[in-house]
């Protein structure tokens, strides 16, 4: 089969396309036939070395996190899925592989695709979808009825956030591109621009960032009470912090 893979780390992108065996399963793997792949920064932190001291891969490493295709072989203990299943899955950190025409990937890690989806739509859902369910229920250890603030709720984060704490019963503000108010304040209760200077009366308890790197930010003028889960890009775990 075809693999993007990269034989070492470097600062320019130099990816190889190559041919290697079909990857073997075990009793709890099924063997995907990729549909399509997502792009993520991740990707590109991981082919530069810059999380190298977080995961370090073995070399050739093939690419990518995240995809969608179709159950090729299933392992006999890889139930419900079975071959001819539609699927997602975001790939354990340890064994990306999902630039490639096959990937091999624990059962547990996979999930039938929703009905509606393409596969190229499918394949961009599960990082960023994980990453926002983690942060709100797992760092943030938010309840419904309370209230989460999105800063940049019309990035790739933000739009499946915005939906996945609204299922969980929160009160969601966010804060974005003015061309995406439509699409942003369709599932939130409060749209800011960028532009925009606004007080919300209560206070906030919950607040989720995203960026490609860990930085430090005044967070005073946005969150200035309750919880705050930041989440990077990189193969890490979201921060969360207590604000006064």
């Amino acid at each position: 089969m075809k693999a993007a893979q990269i034989t070492q780390y470097g600062k320019t992108i130099r990816t190889a396309l190559k041919e290697i065996p079909v990857p073997e399963i075990a009793d709890d793997e099924l063997l995907i036939r990729v549909k399509a792949a997502a792009v993520n920064p991740v990707d590109l932190l991981t082919l530069t070395g810059a999380v190298r001291l977080i995961q370090d891969y073995k070399m050739p490493l093939t690419l990518g996190n995240e995809c969608a295709g179709i159950v090729e072989k299933a392992g006999r203990h890889a139930v419900p899925l079975r071959p001819g299943d539609r699927v997602y899955t975001r790939l354990p950190v340890r064994r990306p592989g999902a630039f490639a025409e096959y990937a091999a990937v624990p059962a547990s890690a996979v999930a039938r695709m929703p009905e509606g989806l393409d596969y190229a739509a499918a394949s961009a859902i599960p990082l960023a979808g994980l990453t926002a369910y983690q942060a709100v229920t797992e760092e943030l250890c938010a309840k419904p009825g309370e209230t989460v603030f999105l800063p940049g709720g019309s990035g790739s984060l933000g739009q499946i956030a915005v939906p996945i704490a609204r299922a969980l019963g929160l009160r969601v503000i966010v804060s974005g591109n003015a061309r995406a108010r439509e699409s942003l304040l369709s599932p939130a209760r409060i749209g800011i621009s960028y532009t925009q200077r606004k007080t919300i009366g209560k206070p906030c308890p919950a607040s989720i960032s995203y960026s490609t790197h860990w930085e430090k930010r005044n967070w005073s003028t946005s969150c200035p009470y309750g919880r705050r889960a930041a989440c990077c890009s990189a193969c890490a775990p979201c921060r969360t912090e207590r604000l006064p």
